[in-house]
């Protein structure tokens, strides 16, 4: 029964993770974007 409760408690830690860790992976990426669209050195033309 521990090892239900603890592994029902580890899948619910493991998916809160996986949401904050992909936001902010979202968030730095479209930061990531807006410098690339904003940066003259970075376009070739």
């Amino acid at each position: 029964m521990f090892i239900v409760i603890d592994e029902r408690i580890h899948t619910t830690l493991g998916k809160v993770w996986e949401k904050i860790h992909l936001e902010k992976l979202m968030a730095l990426e479209a930061s990531l974007m807006e410098n690339i669209w904003q940066d003259n050195n970075f376009w070739p033309f």
